[in-house]
């Protein structure tokens, strides 16, 4: 039997969720599922074990018992303790380690008494993120208004709108700005619905108005619901369609619009994903002196529940939030032509030798279903772990050789060796 990791106090912390979660995914890889549950069962043995480091490991167990990566149907129940529920009651409302004390609700480890304690203090102290339209219900978290097999246009219906726009901690009044200029790149492909009922409508809904949309089709395969969305929006200047007619993936679509981008500002926005009313006027009303802005974001399922990212925060960094002067690729250059993860170095490396701003304002509800990156069961969080920290362990090796490093368009630097899940197929993006 392999002995807990030294090191393991420093490993699990709310600071390091992201690394417990893919520490304690490698171990059950390494030890497959039996000896990982008597892994498992030796951590919670431990006497030394404090309350925070044994509520982020349950509730990273409880995600993999809900993704079938193992099953606890022979480990015997734990109970959470008094000084587990008082840690729970003082950080309910730190939205660094909130998704933790959801999580634990999906837990079959745990006993069903200290479950129905668990819900009685979120349903007393739980406050919500976001005020007015998301908040706790029983044992999730609803984002109301968004459920996708129930949603209407949003385009259709402004009261909705008018809802989302007091959306945010630390809202304030904007100055509005007219005299700059923005491309909105979108990639899509397979995702009618949102694209047409959400996506689209949530950018036309926008308080800035100066912008250009570049929807690009990534060869779908439903063309006729694609040419239907078209058809939508034909009358709206500011939205220009494109298709490949074959697969590139996101990041050689984002290069094509942003190599052929004409405006002073450039930034990507997805097509199953909501952008705040105010998104980018707040984002450009904080770039006179810089050169780019990052947010946060929200994720959604289906149902319109609230989910926590691999960090299990519910409100987190969006790489796909990154706004910028578009003339950043004259000193960066252009994204990694890969599947995923790209977006990831491509903010990193603006960092380094530019005035990049971190908000911590949320400007996207991001959709998390079967078919995007994120969740999807080759390329999302989960299921790519070990190729994601790979290529990040390489990137961030690369940034430190180079002074100034630099991609050009659809290539990939000789000293990076992409995992193969990773690699496109093709470079090339044609115009429909």
């Amino acid at each position: 039997m392999k002995e807990l990791d030294k090191n393991i106090d420093t490993i699990i912390s709310r600071k390091n969720i992201r690394k417990t979660h893919i520490y304690l995914f490698n171990q059950l890889k390494e030890l497959g599922e039996a000896n990982f549950l008597s892994f498992i069962s030796k951590f919670f043995n431990l006497s030394k074990q404090n309350e925070e480091q044994k509520l982020i490991v349950l509730s990273i167990l409880s995600i993999f018992e809900k993704k079938n990566l193992v099953l606890f149907d022979q480990i015997k129940k734990i109970k959470i303790l008094e000084n587990e529920f008082q840690f729970i009651k003082k950080n309910i409302n730190d939205y660094n380690i909130s998704g933790v004390f959801l999580n634990l609700l999906n837990s079959s480890i745990i006993d069903s008494g200290s479950k129905k304690k668990v819900q009685k203090i979120l349903e007393n102290s739980f406050k919500g993120i976001l005020n007015d339209i998301i908040f706790y219900n029983g044992d999730k978290i609803i984002i109301e208004g968004l459920i996708v097999n129930k949603i209407k246009n949003i385009r259709k219906n402004p009261k909705k709108v008018n809802k989302f726009q007091n959306l945010n901690f630390g809202f304030r009044k904007l100055t509005i700005i007219k005299k700059v200029s923005l491309t909105i790149c979108m990639s899509h492909k397979d995702n009618n619905f949102l694209l047409k009922n959400v996506a689209i409508p949530s950018i036309l809904n926008q308080t800035f108005k100066n912008f250009k949309l570049v929807v690009t089709d990534d060869f779908s395969e439903d063309r006729i619901s694609w040419e239907k969305t078209k058809k939508e929006y034909e009358k709206e200047s500011r939205i220009t369609f494109l298709s490949n007619n074959h697969t590139v993936g996101t990041y050689n679509i984002r290069n094509f619009v942003l190599n052929n981008c004409d405006t002073e500002y450039f930034c990507v926005a997805d097509s199953d994903d909501f952008q705040m009313p105010y998104r980018f006027e707040m984002q450009l009303d904080n770039l006179a002196k810089n050169d780019g802005i990052v947010s946060n974001w929200i994720r959604f399922n289906d149902e319109g529940i609230a989910i926590p990212r691999i960090d299990l925060r519910f409100a987190g960094i969006a790489t796909n939030s990154f706004l910028h002067k578009s003339n950043l690729k004259e000193r960066i250059g252009f994204y990694f032509p890969l599947k995923y993860a790209a977006d990831s170095e491509y903010l990193q490396r603006a960092k380094l030798n530019n005035k990049i701003i971190r908000d911590k304002n949320i400007v996207i509800i991001g959709y998390s279903g079967e078919r995007n990156l994120t969740s999807d069961t080759t390329s999302g969080e989960v299921h790519a772990v070990m190729e994601r920290q790979n290529f990040a362990d390489q990137f961030k090796n690369w940034h430190d050789y180079n002074k100034k490093p630099f991609v050009e368009i659809s290539t990939i630097p000789k000293e990076i060796h992409i995992p193969k899940k990773m690699i496109v197929s093709s470079l090339e993006t044609y115009r429909a």
